[in-house]
């Protein structure tokens, strides 16, 4: 072969490479799309949302304004009927710039002018105010409501077209309609409060996993709702508000994604928006309830009282503590109780019963006993029987102490100090007054002077000291009858 010749074989080889390389580029550049979506996908579901998130690449859109979008269901079978599509109606349309947001969201809203559906309603076109520029990596998004699904099975495609009398651009997506299935299990379990676990969630396409106070469709009641992609026998945690302070009924429910946004709207939008999953006969498909209570409650055997295996109740966290002459007896328990005894012993005896304690099997129990002396007391759980007669105190020794301090005692009322009016003294310098009956002169002076004074009425006044003076007083009352008497003497002598 001539050195021209193989020139020339390496040259179309070259032209072939380049050609082959071409191809391969141009069949793996991304192109225009369209994602579309039904929600739920039953059916003949007559309330239907349709979710369109259309794509340009490397378009010839970019650099004009967003006009209209055409949404064409008549290109395949089954068909959807989108006649009672509105202006009104419509949720959302606009452009989510850079098609950075999640599912349905959107940066700008656009201003719908015109909305016109083919007599057969299997074709709907919006048109816009032509305010919004279309940019390289934007998302057209517009959410149908209400759209009647076909009422068979199925899987068919579905064009939507950007911009229909100028710069036009169309894609293609498959739209499946099927009955939708979801199932939830959820059980009694202790709670930090604020969250919740519901096992084995399973549903047929995206939604969420809804915490309620009552089941069924009250938007009105809804604690926490947590995003879920549809699968099987999923685990997942739910935040609620508000959140859970004492043994409380919740129920767990799987909700739909309606509009596609990732946003729970069922509450907000007064539960026209993210409904639940629905049988045909439109019921509440999956919703299961639970006892929840806060975990700080939970029950925990103590050593030496709880575990038992004969039926008693467990006994937990027995303390008692003293406040100000207040003794508070608390402690845990696994079961409501029907008969609780504690004694009281120490500077008081004294029982606790029953009525003196509040509380059950979730949030424990408490009583209190008022201490009217200082001192220690001993308190000694010797009841904590079950309805059916089980005593959990057999099972142990509860006890602990408390110490008082600040007893709130009686005060009695201080006897009043005696008010002497007539002076000893003066009586005994009056003659009239002074001159003793024939039973004072038989009577011997010391005895006089120390049982008693005579009052104006004749009557024996006794003088009762007090704390503060009633020695230094009756000290007085003996001097001076003391002096009475040696007067009376002197002057007999």
């Amino acid at each position: 072969m001539s050195d021209s010749t193989s020139l020339a074989v390496a040259a179309a080889l070259l032209v072939v490479l380049a050609g082959l390389a071409g191809a391969m580029t141009v069949a793996t550049q991304a192109t225009t799309s369209v994602a579309i979506e039904t929600n739920p996908t039953d059916p003949n579901d007559a309330e239907a949302t349709h979710t369109v998130v259309f794509t340009p690449v490397e378009s010839a859109l970019f650099g004009s304004t967003f006009d209209d979008i055409r949404v064409n269901y008549s290109i395949d079978q089954p068909t959807a009927d989108v006649s009672n599509v509105g202006a009104g109606t419509i949720e959302r349309i606009g452009i989510d710039r850079d098609g950075d947001d999640v599912g349905t969201r959107i940066d700008d809203p656009a201003n719908v002018t015109e909305v016109t559906a083919t007599s057969d309603g299997t074709d709907v076109l919006i048109r816009t105010n032509n305010r919004l520029t279309i940019t390289t990596g934007d998302e057209i998004v517009v959410v149908l409501r209400p759209v009647q699904n076909p009422q068979n099975n199925g899987t068919a495609s579905v064009e939507a077209t950007v911009n229909t009398e100028s710069a036009a651009e169309s894609a293609t997506d498959t739209v499946t309609y099927e009955y939708n299935s979801a199932s939830v299990n959820f059980t009694d379990q202790s709670s930090p409060g604020d969250t919740v676990t519901v096992e084995d969630v399973s549903l047929s396409e995206d939604g969420y996993v809804v915490i309620l106070d009552q089941s069924g469709r009250n938007p009105g009641e809804v604690r926490g709702a947590t995003y879920v992609t549809a699968g099987q026998n999923q685990t997942t945690s739910v935040e609620i508000e508000p959140p859970v302070e004492t043994q409380t009924e919740l129920w767990a429910q799987v909700h739909l994604d309606t509009n596609g946004d990732r946003r729970f709207n069922y509450s907000s939008s007064g539960g026209t928006v993210d409904g639940p999953f629905e049988t045909r006969d439109d019921n509440v498909m999956a919703s299961d309830g639970a006892t929840v209570w806060n975990e700080a409650r939970t029950r925990t055997p103590s050593g030496g009282g709880g575990g038992s295996s004969d039926g008693d109740p467990n006994i937990s966290n027995y303390r008692a503590t003293a406040d100000d002459g207040e003794i508070t007896v608390t402690f845990d328990t696994d079961e409501n109780l029907a008969d609780i005894e504690v004694d009281v012993r120490g500077a008081e005896d004294a029982t606790m019963t029953t009525e003196d304690f509040d509380g059950n099997e979730y949030e424990g129990y408490e009583g209190t006993y008022d201490a009217g002396t200082n001192g220690e007391y001993t308190l000694e759980l010797v009841s904590a029987e079950d309805s059916a007669g089980n005593d959990g105190a057999d099972d142990g020794d509860y006890s602990d102490t408390a110490t008082v301090e600040d007893a709130t005692t009686p005060t009695s009322s201080p006897s009043p100090t005696p008010t002497v009016t007539d002076s000893p003294t003066d009586t005994a310098t009056d003659e009239e007054t002074a001159t003793p009956t024939d039973t004072t002169a038989e009577t011997d002076d010391t005895e006089e002077t120390t049982d008693g004074v005579a009052d104006d009425d004749g009557d024996e006044e006794t003088a009762s000291p007090t704390e503060d003076g009633g020695a230094g007083l009756g000290g007085v009352v003996a001097l001076a009858a003391l002096l009475g008497s040696a007067l009376l003497v002197y002057r007999r002598r």
